[in-house]
This record gives structure tokens, C-alpha cells and sequence, in this order.
């Protein structure tokens, strides 16, 4: 309860974001899949970043969720499917290699500095 004595509830037992995702996906899909599709063709030009963030992140997502919501899944597990999705990826699995070797390469050079 709030400072009001107002029941707070969490997004993910929010209805409304459940509705605002599915309206979301059902708006957007046809024209994101022709956007990725344009991308498709300068696949050698993307640097990782942009294929990490277009294609594995926001293009899994919405494929991955507006699939399991065509399948008569719910809501939640579409949402569940569609985020373990865009960890698989391969994209964002390689930017998420790249960020944690650039942590550690950080870390290394932190360490050599105090050692000298």
C-alpha cells in the first residue's frame, strides 16, 4: 500500500500492460518484419550493435511474442518466451560477450595500473 492507502500493483499485474503489449505487437509487426526484412539486404554493413538491438533484441521479441500469442498462449508466457528468445540470440549473446570481455579487459587494466 502507498501513502494513500492505494493497493500498488506491478507491471506484470498490471492488465493494461498486457493489453498496451498485445496492441503494441499487433501494430507493429507487419511493419518491423518489413524494416528487418530492408536490413536483411545490408547484413554485411550492420555493425553488432545494431544487429544485437534491431534484429535480436527488438525483432525476436516481437516475432517471438505475437507467434506464442497466435498459438492461444497468454499474455505472460508469450512475454516470458519472447525475453528468453532475445537471450538466445545469437546477436545479442555475441554483444553481451563483447561487453563482458571489455568489463574484464577493464578490470585487467585497472589491476595492472595499481600493481606498477
Amino acid at each position: 500500500m502507498n501513502i494513500l492507502g492505494l493497493c500498488m500493483e506491478t507491471w506484470n499485474n498490471d492488465p493494461r500492460f498486457w493489453d498496451a503489449l498485445d496492441n503494441l505487437v499487433n501494430a507493429s509487426w507487419r511493419p518491423l518484419k518489413e524494416l528487418l526484412d530492408v536490413l536483411q539486404e545490408y547484413d554485411e554493413t550492420l555493425d553488432l550493435q545494431t544487429r544485437a538491438m534491431l534484429i535480436g533484441g527488438l525483432g525476436t521479441f516481437t516475432r517471438t511474442y505475437a507467434v506464442r500469442r497466435s498459438e492461444s498462449n497468454g499474455p505472460e508466457m508469450s512475454f516470458e518466451s519472447a525475453v528468453g528468445a532475445v537471450h538466445s540470440n545469437p546477436f545479442v549473446q555475441a554483444l553481451m560477450g563483447q561487453a563482458a570481455e571489455a568489463m574484464v579487459d577493464a578490470k585487467v587494466d585497472a589491476l595492472k595500473g595499481v600493481e606498477q
